[in-house]
């Protein structure tokens, strides 16, 4: 039986006999070729061994998907060398740091996809919070901001305002019962979907459930013509996801403001800033930086490592489990992404097509 994988890996084989963009011929086709070969037998690998192994061959596949995206891009700097980040202990797991470190491989691929950049040091625990698909799987103890989940409210009220439901709000924003809207909009101010003028709380009731905090926000949508327009084009990119029952507006404001994810077709995203330097990564980006702090971990702390996996001791190891479990088809839809292999990506992964300004490689 053909699955959704089996399909992506189809793509990806049949890419090196017809290499995308730029790397269709010369050296670049060469590399792109080896490189991505050298990706699926590296994660082909890394599903046959056991967590603590795991995450060394994920980041040097991931690396390697990196070298084609590359070669691939419209950038001159696609032959790369170093890794352009520096890992850092803290001495317990989620105070494992990275950094950048010169101008290697993470900044020429983050460059060639419009994937953003890291600009100080940055914890596993953060970089870990940011990701939507790892919004179910907390490690113990966190304190860091996590991906907000946006759903946008289908109220009969909703003329001329964007309203929405955004989860995963952190315990601090409560005071005595009550949500602290001064504590709210120190929160909000690390999400840039959040930190524009205008945003204020709903009279609707917050939520106050165990881990899962939220709140009712609202938008005045723009008056001015040309923007209405440049919405319900937004609107149009999209017209099969959930939010397409909002008027064009409300909906293309929404899509500009906050992240589509092909896992959750019903809602919409909005992810931190990373550290006091406020970066923000792509998500492909942001699973690079973390594969590099965890592997740093394996092999130079690997009793810290063996640890933290350890089912009957650790708190840790379900969380852990998971994001191993998940990494592979995260990063191979991620790297089918930023190649432009969309096609069968978009007919398994809920038919979301993408948007005018997606985060692609450059022709």
């Amino acid at each position: 039986m053909i699955t959704g994988l089996s399909a992506l890996w189809a793509t990806i084989r049949a890419s090196r006999a017809n290499p995308p963009r730029r790397a269709s011929r010369g050296h670049r086709r060469k590399t792109y070729s080896a490189s991505i070969r050298q990706f699926e037998q590296l994660m082909t690998a890394a599903q046959s061994i056991g967590p603590s192994a795991k995450p060394i061959l994920l980041f040097y596949a991931t690396t390697q998907a990196g070298r084609a995206i590359a070669a691939a891009s419209g950038s001159n700097r696609w032959e790369l060398h170093g890794h352009g980040l520096r890992a850092r202990s803290g001495g317990c797991l989620k105070d494992v740091s990275v950094e950048p470190n010169g101008n290697g491989a993470f900044q020429a691929v983050a460059e060639a996809t419009a994937g953003g950049a890291l600009l100080g040091p940055t914890t596993l625990d953060e970089l870990w919070g940011s990701l939507p698909e790892l919004s179910r799987f907390r490690l113990s103890n966190t304190t860091q901001l996590r991906a907000l989940s946006v759903l946008p409210m289908l109220d009969d009220d909703t003329d001329g305002v964007l309203r929405v439901y955004a989860r995963n709000l952190p315990e601090s924003v409560v005071e005595n019962d009550n949500l602290n809207f001064n504590h709210l909009r120190k929160v909000l101010d690390s999400y840039e979907a959040f930190n524009v003028e205008g945003w204020r709380l709903s009279k609707k009731q917050p939520s106050f459930l165990k881990n899962n905090i939220a709140a009712y926000l609202e938008i005045d949508l723009p008056t001015k013509t040309e923007e209405l327009s440049e919405l319900s084009y937004a609107k149009i990119a999209y017209d099969d996801i959930y939010v397409k029952s909002l008027d064009s507006a409300a909906t293309g404001l929404a899509l500009k403001l906050f992240e589509v994810h092909e896992d959750f077709p019903e809602l919409l995203w909005s992810r931190p800033a990373l550290g006091g330097h406020r970066s923000h990564l792509s998500r492909l980006m942001t699973w690079w930086a973390l594969l590099f702090a965890i592997s740093n971990l394996a092999r130079y702390e690997p009793a810290l490592w063996s640890d933290a996996l350890q089912f009957d001791n650790s708190e840790d190891a379900v969380p852990l489990d998971s994001m191993l479990a998940l990494c592979h088809e995260e990063v191979l839809t991620l790297v089918c992404e930023a190649l432009g292999l969309t096609t069968v990506l978009r007919s398994w992964r809920g038919n979301i097509p993408m948007s005018s300004d997606e985060k692609v490689l450059p022709m």
